[in-house]
């Protein structure tokens, strides 16, 4: 990239828009001033290397206590526009796809033997996260969960409540 024309000064490069699955890279500070165009061309070269971070988004599926966490729950994920993120992976890995207008379409992630599973490069955006199938022995979630991605890493929590009953026993 080239800025042509630009006076003695300090200066912030900032990336404005990312690639999708990406996140800003971090401004980057330069001075143009004696010290550094004394060259015949003039050009000042950039010492740092420009780097995106792609998204990783995290998530964990708790009982309800929070201390154990539950593999065999399923989901599947919207954007805010109402298309269902499709992706690639297994066991519990990801990586982001493409959308579908349908849910037929959508992936269904599962939770492994951590508890968690996790997607990578997922643009940045608003999401909501719906439960289509409960670990066994828990309650499904009734309501969704949103979040966004905003940052290089997103991680979202969610507890399930166990399936109790009550025993009675009756002597005649």
């Amino acid at each position: 990239m080239v800025f042509e024309g630009l006076t003695y000064g300090s200066y912030t490069i900032t990336e404005t828009k990312a690639p999708s699955g990406y996140v800003p890279a971090a401004p980057i500070q330069i001075t143009i001033d004696d010290s550094n165009t004394y060259r015949p061309d003039h050009i000042v070269a950039v010492s740092e290397a420009i780097k995106n971070q792609h998204t990783q988004l995290t998530v964990i599926k708790w009982d309800d206590s929070g201390v154990e966490t539950l593999n065999g729950a399923i989901f599947r994920i919207k954007n805010a526009d109402g298309k269902y993120v499709i992706a690639n992976g297994e066991d519990g890995a990801y990586i982001f796809s493409g959308f579908s207008d349908s849910d037929d379409g959508a992936t269904r992630f599962v939770t492994e033997n951590s508890g968690s599973f996790s997607l990578e490069y997922l643009p940045m955006g608003s999401y909501t996260l719906e439960e289509i199938k409960a670990p066994d022995g828990f309650i499904i979630l009734t309501g969704s969960v949103d979040f966004s991605i905003q940052n290089e890493k997103t991680s979202v929590s969610i507890n399930n409540t166990r399936i109790r009953s009550t025993l009675r026993l009756v002597k005649s």
